[in-house]
């Protein structure tokens, strides 16, 4: 799994972006990307997280940058 040191502003502007619930669409206006461009940013962002849907890459940015902790189970 990726650490947030090992990607990009913009792909850290992304996984923000998804983390706050924002459509492909969307992420690619507050960018000025196209939605093409943004699609794939997305999909590469998921492959270094090692998540396989935008929850779990929800998840791991908010643990990434502490606003989640793990918890026992």
């Amino acid at each position: 799994m990726t650490t947030t040191r090992e990607i990009c502003d913009a792909q850290k502007r992304v996984a923000s972006l998804v983390a706050s619930g924002l459509a492909d669409k969307e992420i690619a206006r507050d960018m000025g990307l196209s939605l093409g461009a943004t699609k794939d940013r997305v999909k590469r962002l998921l492959s270094h997280a090692g998540a396989r849907n935008r929850v779990q890459l929800t998840l791991w940015w908010l643990r990434q940058t502490g606003q989640l902790r793990e918890t026992a189970q």
